[in-house]
């Protein structure tokens, strides 16, 4: 009988040490979630970067091409013309396509827009409007884009010819290329 007091009092204690792993493992759940979401991060509301002192995208600076070889030096040279993702449908009553399209000027700015058509039985609808503008760095397999309204965001290079010539990026998941502008 003297054994239930023992059992009782380190099953006490492994209750106790239970509790106090259960808090730690919450207050880092809530310190990284509360980490992940800062605006201090440099993301403001929209979930886009902001370009804002040593907070932003980690946009290579000369200091940086110059001592890390993982940060080539900028070629926007290299990214030249529009390039275009497409998506389209069709059904009885008609058909609808939209694309979206980003033109580069191959020094290093670029405007993005979208264009939709429409044609069906009611009659037919066409729409080509630019959203924006910004600067773009074409570092090694790296697109950096620094939109006007101090968003950025990050491409990669999908496709280039055997002269260095990207035709095709790689953002958020969809490829954009030249021969999908046609």
């Amino acid at each position: 009988m003297t054994d239930f007091p023992t059992t009782d009092k380190a099953l006490k204690q492994r209750i106790s040490s239970y509790r106090r792993y259960l808090s730690k493992i919450v207050i880092l759940a809530v310190f990284f979630l509360l980490f992940l979401s800062s605006p201090a991060l440099g993301q403001d509301t929209s979930g886009k970067y902001v370009v804002d002192s040593e907070k932003s995208l980690p946009f290579p600076t000369p200091k940086d091409t110059q001592t890390n070889t993982q940060n080539p030096v900028n070629q926007p040279h290299l990214l030249k013309g529009t390039l275009c993702s497409w998506s389209g449908s069709s059904s009885s009553s008609g058909s609808y396509s939209s694309s979206k399209w980003a033109k580069f000027d191959g020094i290093g700015r670029f405007i993005y827009g979208s264009s939709s058509s429409y044609s069906g039985t009611p009659g037919s609808m066409y729409n080509n409007s630019p959203d924006g503008a910004g600067d773009y760095e074409v570092r090694g397999n790296h697109i950096y884009l620094r939109y006007d309204d101090g968003g950025c965001d990050v491409a990669k290079v999908y496709y280039r010819q055997s002269n260095g010539v990207i035709t095709e990026v790689k953002f958020e998941g969809t490829i954009y290329a030249a021969a999908l502008c046609e």
